[in-house]
């Protein structure tokens, strides 16, 4: 049976820089009214992949995934933990896999998803954003409006 999909879209904004004298990408994300988050980004040369850490203080929730390029994508996947199901609107414990995955990257704009797994083998997408880079002023890095909708 297939389910029915609801959307609703968010007008956002998010912005992105090196930290950290160069060490690490520190973003942040807002969708107000739904959530304003940020995560801390670094290369770990001993797993050869990025640590991730996304928090969200609005909710609560504190999220750890491993970052790597997949083909033209960025992958950033981790156990979903009791607090982010929780943001997500879903009950209970999970032992279920999240990615949230970057792909048709360009210097102006992104599509992002975050997709969830029960089996690792059927992933459903829970949120995505279209991010559009919006210039204000001489700061290009700031002010990017984000289309984005929510699947349940």
């Amino acid at each position: 049976m297939e389910r029915a999909t609801r959307r609703r879209l968010y007008a956002a904004w998010f912005s992105a820089a090196w930290v950290l004298e160069g060490r690490a990408i520190q973003d942040v994300f807002a969708v107000p009214g739904l959530f304003y988050g940020t995560s801390l980004r670094f290369y770990d040369p001993n797993i050869d992949a990025w640590q991730v850490f996304w928090i969200d203080p609005l909710k609560s929730v504190f999220f750890r995934m491993i970052g790597r390029a997949q083909g033209n994508e960025i992958v950033n996947e981790g156990k979903e933990t009791p607090e982010l199901a929780r943001a997500y609107g879903l009950v209970g414990q999970s032992s279920a896999t999240v990615r949230w995955i970057f792909a048709d990257i360009t210097p102006n704009s992104f599509h992002w998803r975050s997709e969830r797994s029960s089996d690792g083998t059927h992933w459903s997408i829970q949120r995505e954003y279209f991010a559009h880079r919006v210039v204000r002023g001489q700061d290009s890095q700031m002010g990017k409006v984000v289309r984005s909708s929510t699947h349940s």
